[in-house]
């Protein structure tokens, strides 16, 4: 439970279909896309042109950064967060500043930072690891009064949000990028989408490589969105029954957790040798590296038997 993945195999209609394209033999042609933009922008509601896709949302995020920022430019990063952030402000030789998500109001700390007019600006929305959530329709009004401001939104987790600023309509200085890594169970196959201006996505064409998405990924982000309600069962599982199931138990254990949107808990203070207990019982989670954040660690939220297994190792600690 430390990868905030899917754990649950994909339904048996998907799994199938990828056998019998393996089955086939005919992993000697270059990738074929046909169809794949048209059910994407299907699913986000959007026109196809405005839909990108990469190995992962990673090679998106790389690309963006890559079109939008020269060396000696200032980038707005959100912290804690994604550590590919830092690092890709880092090879773009960008100037980096801050912005907090830890405090009472990180949506005016954004905006103090968004008056300063980065070159870009990103967020993380809901934000891993503390699973803060800005919120959309205040986040739309600061796109549209900051014209001359690039911001990146990551949802990787909108998921199991229910909420996306691509709900107010298209934005010219706006990119999102999505993934099929986490309620859709395609981590391994690396496929992620970006939903931008066709001027930003042709731009980004010419930094990815035509074939950087293998065929087989590709086949299975077709199937996964031709099939998304059942996929997708998965996700109200996790938001609605595992979820709550766990924080209740967190609460009556006193165990702080930071609100989340998404599909993990933050514990940002747990008793001293919780963690090498959970693991020792079996159940790895994400112990965080950042400054701020000594001490805590993250939990992934899985089905009702693997929260079911993480509760009981918690409660033998007691």
């Amino acid at each position: 439970m430390d990868f905030n993945e899917r754990i649950r195999p994909l339904p048996d209609v998907i799994l199938k279909d990828l056998a019998h394209w393996g089955e086939a033999g005919t992993s000697w042609c270059y990738p074929e896309y046909e169809g794949l933009e048209e059910v994407l922008a299907s699913y986000i509601g959007c026109e196809e042109e405005r839909v990108f896709f990469g190995n992962g949302s990673d090679q998106l995020l790389d690309c963006v950064f890559r079109a939008v920022v020269s060396p000696g430019e200032s980038v707005l990063l959100p912290t804690p967060s994604f550590a590919m952030y830092r690092q890709l402000a880092f090879l773009a030789e960008a100037k980096i500043e801050d912005y907090s998500l830890l405090g009472e109001n990180p949506m005016e700390v954004f905006k103090k930072g968004v008056e300063k007019k980065p070159r870009m600006a990103v967020i993380c929305n809901p934000n891993n690891p503390t699973g803060t959530l800005l919120e959309p329709k205040e986040l739309l009004e600061l796109f549209g009064a900051h014209p001359d401001v690039w911001f990146l939104v990551d949802e990787a987790y909108a998921e199991f949000s229910g909420r996306s600023v691509l709900e107010g309509g298209d934005l010219d200085n706006v990119v999102v990028t999505r993934t099929l890594s986490k309620a859709f169970g395609l981590a391994g196959l690396r496929f992620g989408f970006m939903v931008a201006h066709p001027l930003m996505n042709e731009q980004c064409g010419k930094i990815r490589g035509p074939y950087d998405v293998n065929m087989l990924a590709g086949q299975a982000a077709k199937k996964v969105m031709e099939n998304r309600e059942e996929v997708l069962a998965y996700r109200d599982e996790v938001v609605h029954r595992a979820k709550p199931m766990l924080e209740d138990f967190l609460r009556g254990k006193d165990l702080e957790f930071l609100p989340s949107e998404a599909n993990f808990l933050l514990l940002p203070s747990p008793p001293q040798g919780l963690l090498e207990h959970m693991e020792a019982q079996g159940i790895r989670v994400r112990k965080m590296s950042q400054p701020e954040l000594e001490g805590a660690f993250r939990v992934s939220i899985g089905d009702l038997a693997a929260t079911r297994e993480c509760i009981e190792a918690i409660a033998t600690f007691f």
